[in-house]
């Protein structure tokens, strides 16, 4: 679970950081911040408002799971809903074609339970405030990246199937048709895996770089809500867009 405490701390520094005082006239002073420092208290009574309200939010119901939802290799539901997620964002960021979105699986840090899906449970599964990047790529250049994915096992990935051989993407697909070495794709994932996290090949191959600031958490949350509908149900599986070769 989240450190919620610390977030209203942050909040309180934030108010207070943004206080009308002219720069001339502040004063400053190294404290450390724990539970033995005097002035926690009318910290508590500044942040109190604020904690009510944020509180209020995480507690905010998006959707309800009938069942537990994971991610996987290699592929999974979670995973599958998380890259979905992204390309649906990329794609209303930029008002452009973006063909493909992915991420790393070590973005995704729990599962959803079955039950009430809220704020904070999506915060559980993605509590890095990761943006995401579009940028073009080359047919080639997607071919190193997708064998990056197929040697760990697969990673969450929307706008492409494929087939793992021998650590290796097969039968690579794009709405329907083949995977083009020679075609220019528009992709998208998070700033953390743009920036190098994960060591994906391919990636230094990038160009027409947008950072679209949108939050993936944010995508995350949206999605689920669209999803689940009026009725408010959440039911996910997997889709076969990622399949491990049986070996033979």
């Amino acid at each position: 679970m989240p450190n919620w405490n610390t977030a209203l701390w942050i909040v309180a520094a934030s108010v207070l950081a943004t206080a009308a005082v002219p720069p001339d006239e502040l004063a400053t002073t190294s404290i450390a911040v724990d539970g033995r420092w005097a002035g926690a208290d009318d910290v508590d009574r500044l942040v109190a408002p604020y904690r009510a309200e944020v509180e209020r939010e995480i507690r905010r119901v998006l959707a309800r799971a009938p069942q537990t939802i994971e991610s996987g290799k290699p592929e999974g539901p979670l995973g599958n809903l998380l890259a979905d997620a992204m390309l649906d964002a990329a794609l209303e960021a930029t008002g452009a074609r973006v063909d493909i979105a992915f991420s790393n699986s070590g973005g995704i840090r729990n599962i959803i339970p079955a039950g009430d899906v809220t704020v904070g449970t999506v915060f559980e599964v993605m509590p890095f405030d990761n943006t995401i990047v579009v940028f073009d790529l080359p047919g080639t250049a997607l071919k190193s990246m997708l064998d990056s994915m197929a040697a760990r096992g697969g990673d969450p990935i929307a706008g492409v199937r494929y087939v793992i051989r021998r650590g290796h993407a097969v039968q690579i697909t794009l709405k329907g048709k083949p995977l083009d070495e020679k075609t220019i794709y528009r992709v998208a994932t998070s700033d953390y895996v743009f920036d190098g996290g994960g060591r994906y090949a391919g990636m230094h191959a990038a160009s027409r770089i947008v950072r679209t600031n949108v939050m993936i958490r944010d995508a995350l949350m949206a999605k689920i809500s669209a999803l689940a509908g009026p009725g408010g149900v959440l039911t996910l599986s997997g889709d076969g867009r990622i399949r491990g070769e049986v070996a033979k």
